[in-house]
């Protein structure tokens, strides 16, 4: 049980790399693992409109405009990740003595492994209580954040052994597919997601997709003396519709994540000179992405619902610049832990201008966003600089090493099925009785109140009332989800303090 976590050897700061390992290990892989799996667990709870903008969740319909929020950039990230992970793993970690073929055996017992988790928590979403979907064969046929990762993985690997010119040749295939199979999504604006999906049954959808092999199997399906064969046709027609509509993109993330790694583990040129390409030409392709989005230009939405191209490339090529960033700040530079805290403190800063330029101030719902956003992004930009500050003090120069976030992605996939299973089966799950007229809640809802009441009685020492239970309401969620952070840190914490990566 005791390996890498996912995609990549244990991370530098946890134990030592194998001695037969060639090549160099890249701290930051090991940090945005953590970073994207700490931001996932953030935006995921950030459901609270009196607490959070909107746009700190997903986009989604967004009135037939589709969009890019902050939410929609974790799981491409992470498909990105496993893949830049892949050529690393497989030249110094659990493919390096492997011949070829065994490389794609392992790979694909692997991302059965992963798939079957991804099901695991389908079911306890699914078939819980008596309302619940009854388990069948049905069940084991469904795309969702694990399966994906999976269908990514396998092809990753398969893709890492082809040509580098196939490789780049894959991506640009994908993107340019997607773009000619997807409607008219200009025709979506200002329109109701349910009237412009009228007629468009998801499997009737994924059939059609498939070109002359849908309709055949459309005649299957609608072959009327055939019902039980046309309806098992049509749920393997829709999950293969899906895994085509839906993988490929995905699958075109982790090829992007495979590009980037082979560049950064196999190019001639230093590490500084890499993470500068990586900014630069991430950079490049986010504008590319932007412009094919405008309506005047290209009208392809960024769209996390439909996986458009845009979508995929400004996901992979900003993931190259925060990976390019990373690179630079802690494997080119090695810049002291102080003046990584004072960057933390920076970004905390930027997030709040962010904040204070998107949050409508002149209604009570974004003066309580403003404010919560104010006292919670201003609270840990002074941890960063109280960090900083003593690290200065004591004169401690030691390079930064970004343990907290290493450690949060020392057992990624863990730690998400983890928290995915809790989430369902006690957060949203077990009633807890709230303070005061609040009464009975789900445990994370009432964990919110609870800290919302600790926080209006702290504050009521120097407001009013009014004004101490309208902060408390907004800084209550974010206390809540600090504390859910660092319930999941704790445990990432003892198997990495133990020396144990779960090996999936």
């Amino acid at each position: 049980m005791s390996t890498a976590p996912i995609g990549a050897a244990a991370p530098r700061t946890a134990t030592p790399p194998p001695a037969k390992a060639s090549g160099p290990r890249l701290l930051a892989l090991d940090a945005f693992r953590g970073m994207d799996i700490a931001l996932m667990f953030f935006v995921n709870l950030s459901a609270s409109r009196a607490a959070f903008p909107e746009w700190f969740g997903h986009a989604g319909w967004n009135n037939g405009e589709h969009g890019y929020w902050l939410a929609d950039v974790v799981f491409p990230w992470f498909l990105f990740i496993v893949g830049c992970a892949i050529p690393f793993s497989m030249s110094g970690g659990r493919g390096r003595e492997q011949t070829v073929p065994r490389r794609f055996v392992s790979a694909f017992r692997r991302a059965l492994v992963i798939y079957m988790l991804g099901i695991a928590i389908w079911i306890a979403k699914s078939a819980k209580g008596e309302t619940g979907t009854p388990i069948t064969w049905t069940t084991f046929l469904h795309w969702d954040i694990l399966p994906l990762i999976a269908l990514g993985y396998f092809v990753g690997v398969i893709v890492y052994h082809l040509p580098r010119w196939t490789q780049i040749v894959l991506f640009a295939a994908i993107l340019w597919g997607k773009w000619y199979a997807l409607p008219d999504l200009t025709q979506t604006v200002g329109l109701d997601r349910a009237a412009w999906m009228k007629d468009r049954v998801d499997i009737e959808h994924s059939i059609r997709s498939l070109g002359p092999v849908g309709d055949w199997m459309r005649t299957l399906v609608d072959a009327k003396e055939w019902p039980e064969v046309a309806r098992i046709l049509g749920v393997f027609a829709g999950w293969l519709g899906t895994a085509i509509t839906q993988g490929l993109p995905a699958c075109a993330a982790v090829i992007g994540g495979v590009l980037t790694g082979e560049y950064l583990r196999n190019h001639d040129a230093s590490i500084k000179a890499k993470a500068g390409v990586l900014i630069g030409l991430g950079g490049v392709l986010c504008a590319l992405a932007a412009a094919w989005a405008h309506p005047a230009l290209g009208a392809m939405p960024f769209s996390k619902d439909f996986f458009t191209p845009t979508y995929v490339l400004f996901s992979v090529a900003s993931g190259m610049v925060a990976l390019g960033a990373l690179v630079a700040i802690l494997d080119a530079w090695t810049l002291p832990r102080w003046m990584f805290s004072l960057i933390g403190a920076g970004l905390m800063a930027a997030s709040f201008g962010v904040c204070a330029w998107l949050i409508d101030p002149s209604t009570d719902l974004g003066r309580s966003q403003l404010t919560s956003c104010a006292i919670a992004l201003g609270m840990m930009f002074a941890v960063f600089v109280a960090w900083a500050v003593v690290d200065l003090l004591l004169l401690r120069d030691r390079p930064a090493k970004a343990s907290f976030w290493v450690i949060y992605g020392s057992n990624a996939i863990a730690v998400y099925f983890l928290a995915e299973l809790t989430w369902t089966l006690f957060w949203m799950h077990f009633r807890v009785m709230g303070p005061g007229s609040f009464g009975s809640q789900f445990a994370f809802p009432a964990l919110q109140v609870h800290w919302a009441a600790f926080a209006q009685e702290v504050l009521s020492i120097a407001l009013t009332d009014r004004a101490a239970a309208e902060v408390g309401r907004g800084l209550g969620p974010w206390l809540a989800t600090g504390t859910y952070l660092m319930i999941y840190w704790v445990f990432c914490y003892e198997l990495w303090r133990r020396r144990i990566f779960i090996k999936v």
